[in-house]
């Protein structure tokens, strides 16, 4: 699914659940915003578009992120053009812990 970081492998011990993704830019939403001179109107036309297909994405999947906001947007390249990719979520549809109407995919990764 889009928006999400590909994930490479999943461990366990008795208290832990360890989740190993691809590598991505450590660049979120707020830092880019802060770092960047100027941001165009275009631009944030742009971010707001590719932010707004993820949550319609999840939605579809019955998912819900829970904790959608600008330390949790990741950018996969240096560039602010560069596809972003969702953090701070749950397994929640992985595990199904939780009713299909309470989903909540906060606190992940």
């Amino acid at each position: 699914m889009k928006g999400i970081n590909k994930i490479n492998e999943i461990s366990q011990d008795s208290n832990h659940i360890y989740i190993i993704t691809e590598p991505f830019e450590k660049l979120n939403l707020m830092r880019r915003l802060s770092e960047q001179e100027i941001i165009t109107e275009n631009d944030v036309c742009m971010i707001i578009k590719k932010v707004l297909n993820i949550i319609n994405e999840f939605h579809y999947n019955d998912l819900t992120h829970g904790n959608v906001e600008a330390l949790n947007i990741f950018f996969k390249g240096k560039t602010i053009d560069s596809a972003v990719t969702f953090r701070d979520f749950g397994i929640d549809k992985i595990l199904q812990l939780r009713s299909k109407y309470t989903k909540n995919c906060s606190n992940m990764i």
